[in-house]
């Protein structure tokens, strides 16, 4: 539905397209020349004068234009009054989707239902600098492009929204946090796709935030949280080395993972098991991607597994030797001893590793307990964290994926790093046994 005519605050049509200006054709005494105003005869009827003259009465409404003193009017068909009426109600007129209002409701209801939700909250980057180099006329038409982006990205189930001046939302219906990659998917195919525009200068900083995991049913909490993401976004762009794709970090676990560890190490007592499964804990809710995972520790003579998520007990006391645990870690040893995570993907590619692992361990049958806790052939993605200072390997951080071999990407990493050196930190500074290559 688009504008047919713009009207200012004294009520005079300052602009009509082609379709409204055949309607005042042949009414005498209209003269094109002179000023028309618009008057409301009823919610659903714009009446238009000429001086003191009627020229005509149409079924039509108006809708403010935002950040401005103009009004909108859309002519309406008669049958369809009613039903234009509403569109035009939850219809953001320059991109056409739908608007503050449409979003509020729509994000309302689904959150309601326990069905799986991804809210992604974008803000546009260099509007302001479009706007003040070359013109509103050029920032409205960088709206209206990443709006066609943002359409072009989404399943017919999905839904987009312009909720501000610079300010968009997704809806992506059926999205669980262990598929974030989506979002950065979406990100990065619009960011290229502007990079090659007439919009060069604009970028999209974004958040996102899971139903039900996050919003225990409030859709405002949900929205708060993605909100916060997107400015930690933007945030973290004028840091050097950062390279995030969206913002997406559980921020509460991160406090409440530093808050275990500094306990911890003002107690200066060795943590015990359950510290040891609160970090596995944090870093599941931590790092994007993650669904589950494992944490083990040297204890003198081999890695054992003291902490699991997503498995099955039975996994816990496994050993892998320092040989088995370098081939699952599958990078250099100059890698491993310096802590840098790494990531493997497919099932074929996991399973085989872990196999290799096991043999060298001398303990096959570690191959099934974890098939006995009905994963192993489920992970399509892990990542592997050595817990490392200085040269000496304290143990190892493992995050798993069922949904994509494309999960974990950067973000993960970074999060992963930051966890990690938490756990490096009290191991060395409570002396902690390690095994030096």
């Amino acid at each position: 539905m688009g504008i047919d005519g713009i009207f200012n605050a004294n009520a005079e049509l300052v602009w009509g397209s082609e379709r409204l200006k055949n309607l005042f054709s042949g009414k005498h005494p209209w003269n094109p020349e002179q000023p028309v105003r618009v008057h409301s005869e009823t919610a659903e009827h714009l009446a238009f004068h000429q001086g003191e003259n009627l020229l005509l009465v149409v079924p039509a409404h108006t809708l403010p234009l935002e950040s401005t003193l103009l009004h909108g009017i859309v002519l309406l068909e008669p049958e369809n009054s009613l039903q234009a009426l509403h569109a035009a109600a939850y219809t953001d007129p320059l991109t056409q989707l739908g608007n503050r209002r449409a979003f509020e409701e729509t994000l309302k209801q689904h959150t309601q239902s326990t069905d799986p939700l991804a809210l992604v909250i974008l803000d546009l980057d260099g509007l302001k600098t479009i706007n003040d180099q070359h013109g509103h006329l050029q920032g409205d038409a960088f709206l209206k492009f990443v709006a066609q982006q943002l359409q072009a990205q989404l399943r017919p189930s999905d839904r987009a929204f312009r909720i501000g001046g610079d300010e968009f939302a997704l809806l992506l219906h059926g999205l669980k946090a262990a598929q974030v990659h989506v979002v950065y998917e979406h990100m990065q195919a619009i960011r290229q796709q502007l990079k090659s525009s007439a919009f060069p200068e604009g970028d999209v900083s974004a958040g996102v935030a899971f139903h039900p995991l996050e919003s225990m049913g409030d859709s405002r909490i949900l929205l708060r949280l993605a909100d916060e993401r997107m400015y930690e976004h933007k945030r973290s762009k004028g840091n050097p080395g950062q390279g995030s794709l969206v913002g997406s970090i559980n921020r509460q676990a991160v406090i409440r993972g530093m808050e275990a560890t500094l306990e911890v190490l003002l107690s200066r007592e060795v943590p015990t098991a359950h510290y040891w499964q609160l970090m596995l804990d944090f870093a599941v809710q931590m790092v994007p991607s993650a669904q589950a995972g494992s944490l083990d520790l040297w204890n003198g003579r081999a890695f054992v597994k003291v902490a699991q998520l997503g498995f099955d007990d039975q996994i816990l006391g496994l050993e892998l030797t320092p040989e088995a645990q370098l081939i699952w870690y599958g990078q250099k040893e100059l890698y491993w001893r310096k802590g840098i995570p790494r990531i493997l993907r497919d099932v074929p590619v996991i399973s085989t590793t872990s196999f290799f692992s096991a043999e060298i361990s001398g303990d096959p049958e570690r191959i099934g307990v974890f098939e006995g806790s009905g994963r192993l052939g489920d992970i399509q993605c892990t990542l592997n964290a050595p817990i490392t200072h200085q040269g000496k390997i304290y143990g190892h951080l493992n995050l798993d994926n069922f949904v994509s071999h494309l999960a974990f990407n950067q973000d993960s990493v970074q999060v992963t790093l930051d966890l990690i050196r938490q756990c490096a930190t009290v191991c060395h500074n409570l002396n902690l046994p390690a095994y030096l290559p």
